[in-house]
């Protein structure tokens, strides 16, 4: 009779589980490793994040006139007077870490990156092209836009024969109404509130605005300065029409 096989070691039992173990971590799936990336800032967090106090003496009381509701027209357009700030003599301030504007009738612009896609859904149309409808409009569309990134300029803050075809300027001069940091988001904001306004239903059916928008050729900025100009002439010249 054959003898049977030799028992095993210790040894040979410490080898089989260390091969049995290094054969089942090699056939094991690589682990998943999810990256959350950093939510993205919105208006509303760094709103509530915002602390007045942060502001030079005449910029904040400028801005807590406007939240009382007490900011006069006449104050619109008087530069800040904040010595030894930057932005002293200017038309707007900007705060060092770049982070926000605070516009010439005190509203705060937050540099957030543009939410596109919530701008597309909330695309807020116009129901009536009188004047005074166009007014109401252009404020709750900018208030809407302005929340998303896009900036939108204040309809008060428009100055006659200045800012060309966007209605204000932007640069480092006394006489500018938004800081150079903003130039490229307000390029941005151009082309994605054209794609806005171009929408069929952004306006009444028969609305001139419609025709004013296209001539603006994807310059958003542009047919947002000339929607509040654009009916009133258009009635105008409605007018002297039938007379002539």
């Amino acid at each position: 009779m054959a003898p049977g096989p030799a028992p095993a070691t210790p040894a040979d039992i410490v080898t089989a589980v260390v091969h049995a173990v290094t054969t089942a971590i090699r056939s094991a799936p690589a682990p998943v490793i999810t990256v959350m990336a950093a939510a993205a800032p919105s208006t509303t967090r760094l709103r509530m994040l915002f602390n007045p106090a942060s502001l030079p003496v005449d910029v904040r009381t400028r801005f807590q006139h406007k939240q009382d509701k007490r900011i006069l027209t006449t104050v619109i357009y008087t530069t800040f007077n904040c010595p030894g700030d930057p932005c002293h003599q200017m038309h707007y301030w900007i705060d060092p870490g770049l982070e926000k504007t605070i516009c010439a009738n005190r509203t705060i612009f937050f540099h957030i990156p543009i939410d596109k896609k919530m701008v597309m859904k909330n695309p807020v149309p116009c129901k009536k092209d009188t004047h005074a409808a166009i007014c109401r409009w252009y404020q709750t569309f900018q208030e809407t836009l302005m929340q998303y990134g896009v900036y939108v300029h204040l309809l008060w803050l428009f100055r006659k024969n200045h800012g060309g075809e966007w209605g204000f300027t932007i640069g480092d001069n006394t006489n500018d109404d938004l800081p150079t940091p903003l130039r490229m988001t307000c390029h941005q904001s151009s082309t994605l509130i054209y794609q806005l306004l171009s929408q069929s239903t952004m306006f009444p059916t028969g609305s001139p605005l419609h025709d004013v928008v296209a001539n603006c050729y994807g310059n958003g900025l542009k047919a947002l300065n000339a929607t509040v100009y654009g009916v009133q002439l258009w009635k105008i010249q409605s007018l002297v029409s039938a007379v002539f």
